[in-house]
């Protein structure tokens, strides 16, 4: 006769950790890796800062400002830094991914509708995900 499973519960607490920041994104750019990982590197796409800036000074006109930029003139120069890495089993890729389209889709549909996106403790914008003693990944409510 086999005996009924070991049901625990945990409580889980979040904290964030010293080094912890809030960007924003542009994009991302990665790919897998050799050991079978997603490496996702998220950037921030901004044009390059001028070599150093000319004033004209006038007396009674406002000063005038003369960026001296590092590339020829007419050519387009983006900057992509990359603000932070992540590195993902393909499991938790997906589940992450789905979560993410879920989230968006109804965040993008509340403000369309011109609602106000609040999270309130036991509502639906609220979720996990994590990974599974068994190394695939779920969301949870």
């Amino acid at each position: 006769m086999q005996s009924p499973p070991i049901t625990k519960k945990i409580k889980l607490r979040y904290k964030d950790a010293p080094q912890k920041v809030s960007f924003a994104a542009s994009g991302v750019w990665g790919g897998n890796n050799f050991q079978g990982q997603l490496v996702v590197n998220f950037f921030v796409e901004s044009r390059p800062y001028p070599e150093s800036t000319e004033v004209t000074l006038e007396v009674g006109k406002k000063p005038i400002t003369h960026p001296v930029l590092p590339s020829p003139e007419g050519e387009l120069v983006m900057t992509r830094e990359i603000q932070a890495s992540v590195v993902l089993d393909p499991n938790l890729a997906l589940v992450i991914g789905e979560w993410l389209v879920r989230h968006g889709r109804r965040l993008r549909d509340q403000l369309k509708r011109g609602q106000m996106p609040v999270m309130t403790p036991g509502s639906e914008e609220l979720e996990d995900v994590t990974r599974t003693s068994d190394g695939d990944a779920e969301a949870k409510a």
